[in-house]
């Protein structure tokens, strides 16, 4: 069935969503943001949903959440992608990482990962991977705000993604994690939620009001 012009631009709408936010698939959050900022050009269709809920409803789906990870129930070790190496961040890599970092992630995780140098620790909670000497993605904990158990950012290159690099930075993390005797991980602001529930059994922490 070929689509409305109303549906077309709902679908091209959604997409750019998607695109603003770096991300690589599609879901039902970008999709209602896309239908709700485009109502007003439907008016008779903005009249017959006057009764709706539509703060709450758009409030659920796109608003960034939080999911806990319990970090006991696995060993975390992934052999996915093994052309890929993870290793974490030396201190001496510092101007070269957050310059890649600012590069192709944007000054906010810039700034957030540039705190975890400050460290006294010899083991910096940064986490890189390398396809033949090529950064191509990193994964961080314990940077976000200086609070402790709380998984993120992580940023995959687009041309490295769907081959294994995300799980294995995720869990090199949530490994990491659990080395320093934590029980769960907090998985702040996540994205796309589906990643992490399929892929470290994430569960939703509830939002306070709807």
């Amino acid at each position: 069935m070929p689509l409305s012009s109303y549906a077309r631009q709902i679908w091209i709408a959604s997409i750019d969503i998607m695109n603003q936010y770096n991300q690589t698939f599609l879901n039902e959050g970008h999709i209602i943001k896309a239908f709700f900022s485009l109502l007003s050009e439907q008016p008779q269709l903005k009249q017959g949903m006057k009764d709706l809920p539509w703060r709450s409803i758009l409030q659920s789906v796109t608003t960034a959440r939080d999911l806990t990870v319990n970090l006991l129930n696995k060993d975390w070790n992934s052999n996915e992608d093994l052309n890929v190496e993870i290793r974490n961040v030396q201190s001496y890599e510092k101007e070269d990482f957050l310059s890649w970092v600012e590069d192709q992630f944007g000054e906010s995780w810039f700034k957030t990962l540039r705190s975890a140098f400050q460290s006294s620790s010899d083991c910096l909670p940064i986490l890189k991977a390398e396809e033949k000497g090529r950064l191509v993605g990193f994964a961080a904990y314990d940077v976000y705000m200086n609070k402790k158990g709380i998984f993120g950012p992580m940023g995959v290159l687009p041309e490295a993604r769907y081959h294994g690099v995300g799980k294995r930075l995720l869990y090199a993390a949530l490994h990491g994690m659990k080395q320093r005797g934590y029980m769960y991980a907090v998985l702040k602001e996540a994205g796309p939620i589906e990643f992490y529930e399929k892929t470290c059994d994430a569960k939703l922490i509830p939002l306070d009001q709807l």
